[in-house]
């Protein structure tokens, strides 16, 4: 017989030898994330929701979820805010079956209007009837199984190859990132890159959480491209177990026809194989985002679904659709728009209801 139970401080530590132990442990999983995200975002609260075998009083599953409050979006309790790659630690359904009184008790106690459960790997294992399900999201990776020169061969010759070679005789230098300084010269450009594409910018001190929480345990890669001694762009990526997922990235605009962009994606895939990495994640995508699905397919990748389960499953529509409607074209149209500093408040805003 198994028991739910919610670990708290100072249990942690089983909680995060969990995470590392179970095949779909992320470091999104991890009690640091937890940290991270509670100290940069005061809407957020996080629960471990575990159980226990009766007899050895191990944990052998669980699940990472958020309470998230919000005035314009509504409470919700999310697994995992974020996060492009996050799943239930399960093995059964049986396991969900266990949990879902406990999550929906949660969400009872946040006055949260649903639940979602994000996933990957635990997909096929969620097929609870009240449970709704939406598939907007695609997951691409490249797996590192082979040579250099044959992830090389993989990739397109004239999206990426070609560009890689301009790149290669433009003079761009790549450098490693390793004090707050250069956190900060990422975040600049990152808060442009955001601008020029219409995205409220996250705030400055998820990145620095991030980078005390993370940058320490080697867990965190910084990389930057530089053209005459000037940061042209640059790349934040998380390493965890098998994974090197690069989560953000930045660039300034007359140097993408150059080849920065794919200068950064391949001096990051070759950090990942040197350090004996598995798997190159390039994150999340929304299906409606041809273009850029086009593009991660020009490197060679494999790709999944990322479905969103959602209780109540009447509301599975609220999880994910927003992206599809004009008002949300018309918001980024006018973000693009705004002054810096209206662009930063802006920011501040929208991220007090996002998870």
């Amino acid at each position: 017989m198994k028991k739910v139970i919610e670990i708290e401080s100072p249990d942690v530590a089983e909680w995060d030898a969990l995470v590392r132990e179970h095949p779909w442990g992320r470091i999104c999983h991890l009690s640091a994330w937890r940290q991270a995200l509670e100290s940069s975002f005061g809407h957020i609260k996080g629960h471990f929701l575990s159980f226990k075998e009766d007899r050895s009083e191990r944990i052998t599953g669980g699940i990472a979820v958020y309470a998230v409050r919000s005035r314009l979006l509504g409470n919700r309790i999310v697994s995992v805010p974020f996060a492009p790659l996050s799943d239930p630690l399960i093995s059964s359904p049986e396991d969900l079956d266990l949990l879902l009184p406990h999550l929906i008790r949660l969400a009872r106690q946040a006055n949260a209007s649903r639940i979602e459960i994000r996933a990957s790997r635990a997909a096929s294992l969620l097929h609870d009837p009240r449970l709704g399900k939406s598939t907007f999201y695609k997951h691409h990776y490249l797996l590192l199984d082979r040579t250099l020169e044959e992830i090389r061969r993989s990739f397109s010759r004239t999206a990426v190859r070609q560009v890689l070679s301009k790149a290669h005789g433009g003079g761009f230098e790549i450098e490693q990132g390793k004090a707050v300084l250069a956190l900060e010269a990422f975040y600049a450009l990152f808060t442009q890159s955001r601008r020029r594409l219409g995205l409220p910018p996250i705030p400055y001190r998820f990145f620095f959480s991030l980078w005390e929480v993370f940058g320490r345990s080697d867990h965190l890669s910084l990389l930057f491209a530089r053209h005459r001694g000037d940061i042209i762009g640059g790349v934040l990526s998380l390493k965890f177990k098998d994974t090197f997922a690069l989560e953000y990235s930045a660039d300034l605009d007359k140097y993408r026809k150059l080849g920065v962009v794919q200068f950064l994606y391949w001096e990051a895939i070759k950090l990942a194989f040197e350090q004996g990495f598995k798997i190159f994640s390039f994150g999340r995508t929304a299906s409606s985002n041809r273009s850029l699905i086009e593009y991660k397919e020009h490197w060679g990748t494999e790709v999944e679904d990322l479905p969103v389960f959602v209780f109540p499953e009447t509301m599975s529509h609220r999880a994910t659709h927003r992206e599809l409607s004009t008002g949300y074209r018309v918001f980024r149209k006018l973000t693009s728009l705004l002054p810096p500093r209206l662009h930063q408040l802006l920011g501040e805003i929208f991220y007090r209801n996002m998870g």
